[in-house]
């Protein structure tokens, strides 16, 4: 992947060895793109990328590469660069904020469920939501207001069910006489 010419054509697996092998500023002129541009390219096509201190670390103390998992539905595992990639493009959905911010708390909820709470991350999320971090981040500012969310809508849901079994549980009770105090 040196030197971009139009219509260069590749795979999700070299675009994802490709990310691995220089900082993403480095790597993106090379293919005629920005960093960020790539950033989103490869989110668009499920391609993990090094986390934001990957390339300040020492190459003993860096984790593992992110293995490349399976192409993200409606996507074709072959990449052009230089032309618009319709088959990745998803059909767009504008949700209103509250649905948004309930759409990514269903996905957190759900990583949650799978791996624990600790790998609830923005990232994560947006990317099982199929949107960037930067839309996720528009409807909440960092990973705690997330789980503060996740964890408000909790303890609604379990308020809600009390309320209901009280309200069974009085409703087929006879009716109580008041008590009242005794004229001593």
């Amino acid at each position: 992947m040196s030197g971009k010419t139009a219509n260069t054509r590749t795979t999700r697996a070299k675009l994802h060895k490709f990310v691995w092998s220089k900082p993403l500023g480095e790597a993106a002129p090379s293919v005629g793109m920005s960093a960020n541009g790539l950033a989103k390219l490869c989110d668009r096509l499920a391609i993990p990328r090094p986390p934001r201190s990957y390339w300040t670390r020492n190459a003993a103390d860096r984790p593992p590469v992110t293995p490349l998992g399976p192409a993200p539905e409606g996507a074709d595992e072959s990449v052009v660069f230089g032309e618009r990639q319709r088959a990745s493009v998803r059909p767009r959905t504008r949700l209103s904020p509250k649905d948004r911010q309930d759409d990514l708390a269903d996905h957190a909820a759900a990583l949650a469920t799978a791996e624990g709470v600790e790998a609830v991350t923005l990232r994560r999320v947006a990317q099982a939501a199929g949107i960037s971090e930067a839309q996720a981040h528009n409807c909440f500012a960092g990973r705690v207001e997330l789980l503060l969310h996740l964890a408000r809508r909790e303890i609604a849901a379990l308020e809600a069910l009390r309320r209901r079994r009280m309200a069974r549980s009085t409703q087929g009770a006879p009716a109580r006489r008041p008590v009242r105090p005794s004229r001593d």
